[in-house]
């Protein structure tokens, strides 16, 4: 038992050490980066020298027949006929040139040739953060492997590379960089209810579409806000008076959360009010919402509101419960303007 003890220490260990290698080697080779040159090949570049197995990876991604214990040695810009490559592979047997393109549709495919003095076999590999048009590369496509960066995050992705540290942030990174969509989780759509989201969108329009002044707050509609994270609409909302100050704030339906709910963001709030969004954030959640704090804002949610209006016999039940959630909300965010 204490044998068995030590093992599973001393293995975690390694991990750890093998860890901080990796972190180590990436900043080192980072460092070495040059100037001018295109940041995402330095960071490649570098996450592929602090993890030799992705050297494999990247170079079976762009068609190369790669042994599993093959060495590969890895250079950035290096000269050759034609040019400087942006990376070049170079296994026991085989050489990779490597262009990145992210939004230059200069390819360069027509000038580059690796030379053969080594005998070793040439590939060529594109790379791009666009669909490259194969009308541009006439006959020299047919001598380059011409891949998109998402079709890299998916190997990485497919391969369980997500769960590591290193690998993660620069998937993160790439994504950014690249402008990626993230990927679609596996969903199955329930067809029963799909006829009902056009009825439920205009009840929204019907709540949410009209100005309304209280006591305690006014409240006008915007426009319309709809993407992959929600449907919904951006309101103004204030206290009254003409004099008063106003700031536009979301509410809708949050897909994630199955719930009705609403955003504020620092970039739309005044910032004496922004400072007061902890307060916020208490008030709700002493309502029963619940909360999600992101770097630039705050999502507030009802959880179980939508059950609770489908729990509604008719359409003015539903179209109440959702006039009381905005009306919690809007109340919520006067108090601390």
């Amino acid at each position: 038992m204490i044998q068995e003890e030590w093992t599973v220490a001393a293995d975690a260990r390694q991990r750890e050490d093998a860890r901080e290698r990796e972190v180590v080697t990436f900043f080192a080779s980072l460092a070495k980066r040059r100037r001018r040159e295109v940041d995402l090949s330095d960071v490649t570049y570098a996450v592929l020298q602090a993890l030799p197995v992705l050297r494999r990876e990247f170079a079976r991604f762009l068609g190369v027949p790669v042994q599993e214990h093959d060495h590969i040695i890895l250079e950035r810009e290096v000269a050759v006929h034609g040019g400087l490559a942006d990376f070049l592979f170079e296994g026991p047997t085989w050489k990779l040139l490597v262009e990145n393109k992210i939004n230059d549709r200069n390819y360069h495919v027509d000038q580059y040739e690796l030379g053969d003095g080594d005998q070793k076999t040439p590939h060529y590999g594109l790379i791009a953060a666009h669909r490259v048009d194969p009308g541009q590369l006439t006959e020299a496509k047919k001598k380059w492997t011409i891949r998109h960066w998402d079709e890299w995050l998916e190997v990485l992705r497919e391969q369980g590379w997500a769960s590591h540290p290193l690998v993660a942030g620069y998937i993160a990174y790439v994504q950014e960089v690249c402008r990626l969509l993230p990927p679609v989780e596996p969903f199955t759509l329930d067809l029963s209810g799909v006829s009902a989201l056009g009825r439920f969108y205009l009840l929204l329009e019907h709540v949410l579409n009209q100005s309304l002044e209280t006591p305690v707050y006014t409240r006008e509609w915007r426009r319309w806000d709809c993407n992959r994270f929600g449907a919904g609409a951006y309101i103004t909302v204030g206290k009254p008076g003409r004099d008063a100050r106003k700031f536009p704030v979301w509410f809708g339906l949050l897909y994630e959360r199955c719930a009705l709910g609403g955003e504020v963001e620092q970039r739309l709030l005044p910032q004496e009010v922004w400072r007061e969004v902890d307060r916020l954030t208490h008030e709700l959640t002493t309502q029963g919402w619940e909360a999600w704090r992101y770097r630039d804002g705050v999502v507030y949610w009802a959880p179980g509101s939508l059950e609770r209006m489908n729990q509604g016999e008719t359409v003015a039940e539903k179209k109440r419960l959702v006039e009381d959630l905005l009306d919690a909300f809007c109340r919520a965010l006067v108090s601390i303007a």
